[in-house]
């Protein structure tokens, strides 16, 4: 099924990423109140609906290729900076908060919370965050009822080494 939506991509390193946080309406997903379309910021996603989120070509990425896109940039003490809207690195992560297991948004404007794929446990998965405060790049576990950003990777045998506008399919 065609999404009919379109995605700006960055590429840093050997890895292709999404430029701007997924917006797909699907089952535990949610937007911002003051973005009902989720066309500024994207939605937040569960873990399991992040985990079910279908593009061909694309992927959540692991907390491996992650640890891979952090790298490139420098470390976690500095990559965060470049991951950061007007970062040097194009990838233009905006800071909007997350949604709480009450269903409340927190923290717009101080931080970003993104899924891996990478399960903990049970209740847990692993995550990347982003603190405006804060020039590094957070790794924690999170409960996987909590909504987060995705940013997909495309897969490796696809690789592009430009930076595109892709047209993505379900």
């Amino acid at each position: 099924m065609n999404t009919g939506q379109v995605f700006k991509t960055i590429t840093i390193g050997s890895q292709e990423w999404m430029a701007e946080n997924l917006n797909t309406p699907m089952e535990s997903s949610w937007c911002r109140r003051d973005d009902p379309g989720g066309t500024k910021y994207g939605r937040f996603y569960t873990w399991e609906a992040a985990k079910k989120i279908s593009l061909r070509g694309w992927h959540l990425p692991a907390d491996s290729e992650w640890e891979e896109l952090v790298n490139q940039l420098g470390g976690e003490k500095i990559a965060g900076e470049k991951l950061k809207k007007g970062g040097s690195s194009g990838f233009e992560a905006m800071l909007r908060g997350n949604r709480t297991l009450n269903g409340t948004f927190e923290s717009p404007g101080k931080l970003e919370n993104y899924w891996t794929s990478t399960e903990y446990d049970r209740e847990w998965a692993w995550c990347r965050y982003l603190v405006g405060t804060i020039s590094s790049v957070g790794h924690d576990r999170a409960l996987k009822k909590a909504g987060y950003a995705v940013r997909c990777v495309r897969n490796r045998k696809n690789n592009r080494k430009q930076n595109n506008w892709w047209q993505f399919w379900k």
